[in-house]
């Protein structure tokens, strides 16, 4: 699936702005913000997956991130937004490059 980056949206950026990514099951919905706000921590512990290891999109395909975007989500009408796992394989390639960043950062600083 691509989505969009919202970043390079609000930058301006148009062009080169989707990335794909190997998306897994439908974990949940948020109907609105009020529910995200009140709801995604329980609803996370209760998945018995992290938020890093989900993707969360709205309706225009645009990756909800931060607290902004789904604040702008509700200002846009793009909810509900769907929370997929991100595939195992894709996560595990994450994993690898951040273990990978550590260890370079912790042997030559």
């Amino acid at each position: 699936m691509s989505v969009w980056d919202r970043d390079d949206e609000e930058r301006g950026v148009t062009d080169c702005i989707t990335k794909s990514v190997q998306l897994g099951e439908l974990l949940f919905s948020f109907r609105d913000e009020c529910e995200w706000v009140n709801k995604a921590k329980s609803w996370f512990n209760q998945s018995g997956y992290r938020s890093e290891d989900t993707l969360c999109i709205d309706q225009r395909g645009r990756a909800c991130l931060y607290g902004s975007h789904f604040m702008a989500a509700e200002a846009d009408g793009a909810y509900p937004i769907d929370v997929y796992v991100i595939r195992d394989d894709e996560r595990l390639h994450n994993m690898a490059k951040a273990r990978s960043a550590r260890y370079l950062q912790e042997r030559f600083g």
